[in-house]
């Protein structure tokens, strides 16, 4: 085999174990109550934002997990994940948890990648990112957790008026300024 071809092999293989994340045969519906509580306190953590309301929250869930397949397999699995490391690391669910104690378990379930000028030159020349290096080395709810549910709720947040306020805009873009 030349090292032409087994350089398109591992490319294609590099491909393909970094892109799906959803599971597309997996059923549509909704989350449990204990679920939502677990993702809600999850969102809180992330955005470090602890007065959020659940409602408008819950209601984009609700809209995701009923249309997309695998939404809510991924969704799921991340709070299982949470609530199973809760009850082992501190005997209690995931929401019931202070913000502090959340926080450090999440620590302790995602790994830190380096930045992309502090990887392995072998790891440079390949081009394999930080963020594509863990898509390679994570598995499972883990993965689920860190490459769709995370990411979706600080997007979500992000487009939020309290989400532009973080980053230091009064009004949100596309709206008049009053006053």
């Amino acid at each position: 085999m030349s090292p032409f071809s087994m350089h398109k092999r591992l490319r294609q293989w590099l491909r393909c174990r970094t892109s799906a994340i959803l599971k597309p045969n997996t059923p549509m519906g909704e989350l449990s109550e204990a679920e939502h509580r677990t993702i809600f306190a999850l969102l809180q953590v992330i955005t470090n934002d602890s007065t959020l309301e659940a409602s408008p929250y819950r209601q984009l869930i609700d809209e995701k997990t009923r249309a997309t397949p695998g939404v809510l397999d991924a969704y799921r699995r991340a709070a299982h994940l949470l609530d199973e490391s809760s009850h082992r690391h501190y005997r209690k669910n995931y929401s019931k948890l202070s913000m502090k104690d959340r926080d450090r378990l999440l620590h302790w379930l995602l790994i830190a990648y380096p930045h992309h000028e502090r990887l392995p030159v072998w790891l440079r020349r390949v081009r394999i990112s930080p963020h594509k290096l863990s898509l390679l080395a994570e598995t499972g709810a883990i993965r689920s957790l860190r490459h769709h549910v995370m990411p979706e709720l600080l997007s979500w947040y992000y487009t939020t008026a309290r989400g532009w306020a973080v980053v230091g805009w009064n009004e949100f873009p596309g709206k008049a300024r009053v006053g």
